[in-house]
């Protein structure tokens, strides 16, 4: 344990001779020898009542072991070694360093408050905890980050790995390198987990809360393993928190909907799986689709800045959702059809109050021409609201060009892959059927295929009509 220094002086607070060597440290003030045994006379602690030196003019000062083993002053623990005694108390051996002044590293020359003496180019320097571990790697048989050795087998191993080899685990027995300490890495996460566990658990005031945290304790580690419990129990801690903030006892799943939205539930995963075992609550899938599409359509509505293409976006919104209501669509298509509406506006149309015409929308499909079916209703809506005058004969015209010629080239880009060998057939038949046929929206499981007679394509059955395709092999690129 080191005293913090504090402000240095080289005179005695008893007699004000200067100092050859300190006897004591008393509240960062220093005392020669000589006043230490006229100052500090034995008599009971008043806290322990142990008999020790204490000085006669502080009638309220403990001895140095009552002193000790007070809680660190930075993270309050208890049982902890002292590694500094600061001004305002004793703190750990792994605070003390928070109570020093940075130093500059002697090797990269960064401030620093845990330097430690390293040996670099045969000299004994200060580094900083990057510059003392730059040479370490990680150990063959513990998998710690340490200096290694090479052994005699070829490995490079720690000093503990190296010399002492296999040890046991002090809880569970087994076996395990010696560089790995006195646990097992179970049972390291075992205990680390019941340690943080406790730790929540004083979090709660309310005692049913507490209870029922104790319970999702002790049911967690039963659907995962203790590693990754330990590293979520904290973040599922907050979630038991807003429920023993807003209600007095557990709340139904459509309040948690509503409260959380259906987002955060997800991400609170085996919490509500817990929570649904035990209060044997049924989950509203529905209702959690809608919340999460009403929570996507909020963000493209809000994707447009405010004008005549805000305006005609809410719109187009309101209509949707009606079909909604009266159930001629659905809320994810209605979500859809919203967003390729905003992609429309927010990509070709410049100027707020800038809306969409026909040379817009067919520039918006020729880079991706599959959008036609999904823009076609926000193009009757402003044609009917807003008067653009979109051509949509136009339009659907272009849009079948331009997928004809993305069917083509991709046919191509098939051909020249089976020049390399490529597996690639199943994709041929699929793309070949819709740029040959227009047959789409089929699934290869349905396909039946087989040469033809000449052997220069392929029929393609599905159900019970056949189709003709080029084989891939017999055409030349």
């Amino acid at each position: 344990m080191a005293n913090d220094d504090g402000p240095r002086s080289s005179m005695c607070e008893g007699c004000g001779k200067s100092l050859f060597r300190t006897k004591k440290i008393h509240k960062q003030l220093k005392y020669c020898s000589t006043c230490y045994a006229r100052l500090f006379k034995r008599r009971p602690c008043p806290q322990c009542a142990e008999v020790a030196r204490l000085p006669i003019f502080d009638l309220k000062a403990v001895c140095q072991r009552c002193l000790s083993s007070q809680p660190c002053v930075r993270c309050h623990r208890v049982g902890r070694p002292v590694g500094r005694m600061t001004v305002y108390g004793p703190a750990c051996n792994s605070c003390a360093h928070y109570f020093l002044a940075p130093q500059p590293c002697d090797i990269c020359q960064v401030l620093s408050t845990r330097l430690v003496n390293m040996l670099a180019d045969g000299q004994i320097v200060k580094g900083c905890p990057r510059c003392a571990r730059r040479d370490f790697e990680t150990c063959a048989a513990c998998g710690r980050n340490r200096r290694l050795i090479l052994g005699a087998d070829g490995r490079k191993l720690c000093r503990l790995c190296s010399t002492v080899g296999i040890t046991t685990c002090s809880f569970c027995g087994v076996n395990i390198p010696a560089g790995m300490g006195a646990k097992c890495t179970e049972c390291y996460w075992e205990q680390t987990y019941r340690k943080r566990l406790a730790m929540d658990i004083e979090v709660f005031s309310s005692g049913w809360m507490r209870a029922e945290f104790e319970r999702f304790g002790a049911w967690l580690p039963s659907c995962t393993h203790y590693k990754k419990a330990a590293r979520s129990i904290h973040r599922f801690l907050l979630f038991f928190q807003e429920i023993e903030k807003h209600w007095p006892s557990w709340p139904s799943y459509a309040d948690l909907l509503a409260y959380f939205g259906a987002e955060a539930l997800r991400r609170m995963q085996l919490p509500m799986v817990w929570y649904t075992e035990i209060n044997a609550v049924v989950v509203d899938v529905q209702a959690r689709e809608m919340d999460s599409e009403q929570r996507r359509i909020s963000a493209i509505l809000a994707s447009t800045e405010p004008g005549r293409k805000s305006e005609a976006l809410n719109g187009y919104f309101r209509l949707l959702m009606g079909r909604v209501s009266i159930g001629r669509t659905s809320i994810r298509s209605a979500r859809l059809a919203l967003s390729t509406a905003a992609r429309l506006l927010t990509d070709k149309c410049r100027g707020a109050n800038e809306l969409p015409s026909t040379a817009k929308v067919s520039r918006f499909l020729s880079d991706a021409p599959g959008r036609m079916a999904s823009v076609t209703g926000f193009i009757l809506y402003l044609n009917a609201e807003f008067g653009s005058g979109i051509d949509l004969g136009q339009v659907r015209r272009l849009s079948k060009i331009l997928e004809k010629r993305r069917l083509e080239k991709e046919l191509f880009a098939l051909l020249r892959r089976s020049r390399a060998g490529e597996d690639f057939e199943t994709r041929w038949l699929l793309v070949g059927l819709k740029y040959f046929h227009g047959v789409s929206r089929i699934s290869a499981r349905d396909l039946t295929v087989a040469p033809d007679a000449s052997g220069k394509g392929l029929r393609v059955s599905i159900g019970y009509r056949d189709y003709w395709l080029p084989s891939p092999y017999m055409v030349t690129p």
